[in-house]
């Protein structure tokens, strides 16, 4: 949502120039490396006993060839993370982070200037695990200033951007800047509308048709039902008990499996909890403005509970544009940051 509306005005004549960079990083698990990821457990304070225990976890497998359906020998890797195993997204996030400060350090410096909408907020990047996408005003030395802390990173994790599926997409600038980024960043022009998360990013309202990929996926109660009652992905019909008494738990005589609906109501009412106590968060701040107005709007979504499941996810009135958004500064996640210096491996 916070992309979708930094780019909402970016087919506008006369817009300032912007640029947004889409990062794809490339086979993300395959190439971390273990030093960087040591030294990220030491930079975060974790116990010596907790990081020898991860890092054994992380070392000690070993592989073997299967060649005419036999195995053949066995040999250890020198980087990545197994894929499957349940540490491994934990691990992943921490060396992400590293990025997302690195970036943070680099929007303090002289020669960056802010994305249009952006400054107020100290907003240069949004980061969902290994899809990064970066926000600079659209200008050479503002943009190459941000690709150098990507560079930092890369350097440093072992982690690459896919050029191949990497995109610079700008509004606002002359063509020459425009080659010259992509001269040095060597990544290809994109342009709206672009798929970010599952979710269409474009200059106007996501529709419902623009978020039916992500619909789709949340239909999760059906394939959980079908899968309990005929071990398919799907089917039509009625189960043979309510799903209401399988999601019980077991004491009462369920399943104990999640009520789903229930659990959405949940999250809705953590982000209008955020709103009404203005927490300090990136979404209060790009989306809280008019709260009195958005928790009345919530409120009423969540008294319609009989409705609810036919509602799509752009009825949610969390996804709604915010009206205007407010001039404050978002405090770092960790502090000050300070102390975490970032550096460059030989």
């Amino acid at each position: 949502m916070v992309c979708q509306d930094l780019v909402r005005y970016y087919d506008r004549r006369g817009a300032k120039p912007n640029c947004l960079i889409k990062i794809d990083i490339k086979k993300a698990y395959d190439i971390v490396d273990w030093e960087f990821l040591e030294e990220m457990l030491v930079a975060f304070g974790f116990p010596m006993h907790f990081m020898k225990l991860v890092m054994t976890c992380v070392r000690t497998p070993r592989f073997s060839l299967m060649i005419n359906g036999s195995l053949h020998g066995f040999f250890a890797a020198q980087r990545d993370l197994i894929r499957g195993d349940p540490l491994s997204p934990l691990l992943f996030v921490l060396g992400m982070e590293y990025l997302s400060r690195t970036l943070k350090k680099t929007a303090r410096s002289n020669d960056f200037k802010f994305h249009e909408r952006c400054a107020e907020f100290q907003l240069n990047h949004l980061c969902f695990v290994d899809d990064v996408l970066l926000f600079s005003y659209g200008e050479y030395k503002s943009i190459y200033t941000l690709m150098k802390g990507v560079e930092l990173f890369s350097q440093t994790s072992g982690l690459q951007a896919n050029k191949d599926k990497s995109e610079v997409i700008v509004c606002g600038m002359n063509d020459r800047e425009v080659q010259r980024v992509l001269h040095f960043s060597d990544f290809k022009r994109g342009f709206l509308p672009f798929r970010y998360l599952g979710v269409t990013i474009c200059v106007k309202k996501i529709s419902s048709l623009d978020c039916e990929v992500i619909i789709e996926k949340m239909r999760i109660k059906s394939i959980c039902r079908a899968y309990l009652w005929k071990g398919l992905a799907g089917f039509e019909g009625s189960g043979s008990v309510a799903w209401e008494e399988v999601c019980k738990s077991k004491k009462k005589g369920g399943l104990g499996i999640r009520n789903l609906e229930m659990w959405n109501v949940a999250a809705i009412g953590k982000y209008s909890w955020a709103m009404a106590t203005h927490k300090e968060n990136l979404w209060v701040y790009m989306f809280g403005d008019d709260t009195q107005e958005r928790l009345q709007a919530i409120r009423k979504y969540l008294e319609t509970s009989s409705s609810r499941s036919s509602r799509t996810i752009t009825d949610n009135p969390l996804f709604q544009p915010s009206k205007r958004v407010n001039p404050v500064q978002i405090p770092l996640p960790f502090g000050n940051d300070s102390n975490f210096e970032t550096s460059v491996k030989s």
